[in-house]
Parts: structure tokens; sequence; C-alpha cells
């Protein structure tokens, strides 16, 4: 057992090397699946989450205090307000049930917002592939134009011709808004570019 004094983020996308190697120094003693238990700082938890999530580490699952905002972004359906790149970058890994909530009076010092207790469950079908990069850069660059249709936002991102090819492919309907693509459908997308958007 290690306890270590470190940051667990290097870079906004890489884990702290020293928490890596631990982990792994642990996990060859053990046959037991990797979990992660965390009452994360609120400043790192979307980008810690999604580290923990495309880690090669694999963490079966996590249970983890975060912001009720951050949590409700996590697991929002598409169409609503908090629906974004986020969510769908943490669907694809994994499922988020939200267990329990915790007042800012459950704290000290009592922060100025409300926390709730989730468990992140990971797909077991999930592996990274050759494609999740696309899929990834897919996402965060059609979000970058959530409100307009799909057929205006593919275009944006690639041209005219890939737009009317990506739509016939995949079955989308044109009017559709970004903000109502399924985490399925950005996989299809992305599987049917003809390599990265621009921007």
């Amino acid at each position: 057992m290690a306890l270590l004094r470190c940051d667990f983020l290097e870079s906004k996308h890489r884990i702290s090397q020293a928490v890596a190697d631990a982990v792994r120094s642990a996990l060859a003693e053990s046959e037991l699946p990797l979990k992660v238990v965390s009452n994360l700082p609120y400043s790192i938890s979307s980008p810690a989450v999604v580290n923990l999530l495309e880690w090669d580490l694999e963490p079966a699952c996590m249970c983890l205090t975060l912001q009720r905002e951050v949590a409700e972004r996590m697991a929002a359906r598409p169409g609503t307000k908090q629906y974004g790149s986020l969510t769908v970058g943490v669907d694809y890994w994994a499922t988020v049930e939200e267990l329990f909530a915790l007042p800012p009076g459950a704290f000290w010092p009592r922060p100025d917002v409300s926390s709730v207790v989730v468990k992140i469950v990971r797909r077991r079908d999930r592996q990274r592939s050759a494609g999740y990069e696309l899929f990834a850069r897919t996402v965060r660059r059609l979000f970058t134009s959530r409100r307009k249709t799909v057929a205006r936002a593919l275009r944006m991102a690639w041209d005219r011709e890939t737009a009317r090819s990506i739509i016939a492919s995949v079955g989308l309907e044109p009017a559709t808004r970004v903000e109502q693509l399924t985490t399925e459908q950005f996989e299809a997308i992305a599987e049917c570019a003809p390599g990265p958007p621009t921007g």
C-alpha cells in the first residue's frame, strides 16, 4: 500500500506518472479489479474523470463526490441544456448513477455549491480503439455548434459533400440539432468521416 503526496493530474490530459506507477505496482500484486473512490477537487473533476475512463488501467468502477452541476452534465439526456461533449465522452465509456446528495453543510469549510455521490461503472465491451481519437475530436468539434443543425455543423467541420455523405450513410435527419445526437450517432459519424474535422 502506497501513500502519495502529489497532484493527481500532470496536465489536463495526463494522470501523474507517480500515481500511474503506484497503481500498476499495486495491481501487479493483486487479482482484484481497480476501483476508484474519491472526493475529487471540483476544479479538476471533469478532466480527472475523463482521464480515468481513458486510462489503459481501466478502472472497473468509480465512486466519486462531484459538484451537482458536473454530475448532471455527465448523466444528461440528449436535447437537454446540460447535455454536451462531457456527457458523450463519459457515456461512451461508462454508465453514471447518482447515489445520494450531500448538502453544503456536510463539508468544512462549507462550499457554495451542492454535491452528489455518483457511481460510474465502465462498460465491459469498451476498449480504446484506433478510431477513438477521431470520435473524441468529432464530438468536441460538433459541440462547438451544438444549436446548429447536423447538416450545417457537418459542413462546417468538413465540407458540403462530406456532410451529405455522412448524413446518408448514418441515416440522420438533416434538421436534427447537434445537441440531440446520441453517443451511438456520434460514433457512426466518426466511422463515416474521411478524416479529422477542421477547427
